[in-house]
């Protein structure tokens, strides 16, 4: 039998996501649509499995993704140019997993926060008609079970590069060494991805889901030997 407190189903593996599928927003056009839920333009629209005119959590929530990557792919080239040149590249990509993103949510509280955009993301307004990010202040009561806004975590991240200059033996000698090398190396210089949060590698699965940014880092160093 299910178990549905822990979100654990016989068959499907442990990290399976179950939960409503949402399909977009509500837009003007919908009003009447939308009313049959209790829900008005530029609140969340989600699949109603079995069309009886409610959202119901055993009935409606499936199986719409993974919270753990379905794919690693690193791929790691060397190279040396201008003969005194060299250096590497490493590209990393994790793909085909989700996670809830509360602070697309927008849902209502005691205080002012649903009524304000925080976190500068768009919102849905009838002069914006998007279908991402419903409304500010939107109505999430009406999805029994809770419902969750999942966005995809996949990423590409150029994630290691590094470039070294070998200084020419004649001009090392004359400072009596033996060699000398000049390096200047970077970490996390650039990601590709759909999360809208910090970075998808910094979310949290916490009791509180937090999103952290990921450190960009640069390093210049000199190598040498007597």
């Amino acid at each position: 039998m299910p178990d549905y407190s822990n979100e654990w189903f016989p068959g499907q593996a442990l990290d399976r996501v179950w939960n409503y599928d949402v399909t977009g927003i509500w837009q003007v056009s919908e009003k009447d649509a939308a009313a049959v839920y209790k829900l008005q333009p530029g609140d969340f629209k989600a699949t109603d499995t079995d069309g009886n005119g409610k959202y119901e959590a055993l009935a409606d929530k499936m199986f719409i993704g993974y919270r753990q990557p379905r794919f690693r792919i690193g791929l790691r080239n060397e190279f040396t140019f201008l003969k005194n040149f060299s250096g590497s590249i490493f590209l990393r990509s994790e793909l085909g997993h989700i996670a809830p993103f509360a602070e697309g949510l927008r849902s209502g509280g005691s205080d002012t926060y649903d009524r304000r955009n925080t976190n500068d993301f768009p919102y849905w307004t009838p002069e914006n008609p998007i279908n991402d990010y419903a409304r500010l202040n939107t109505n999430t009561n009406v999805f029994g079970g809770g419902i969750k806004v999942y966005k995809s975590l996949s990423f590409l991240r150029v994630q290691d590069v590094n470039l070294a200059y070998a200084v020419p033996t004649k001009l090392v000698q004359r400072v009596k060494v033996n060699n000398m090398r000049v390096f200047v190396s970077a970490r996390n210089l650039f990601t590709l991805t759909k999360w809208p949060g910090w970075d998808p590698e910094g979310w949290s699965s916490a009791a509180v889901p937090v999103n952290q940014p990921m450190p960009k880092t640069f390093t210049v160093g000199l190598n040498m030997s007597l």
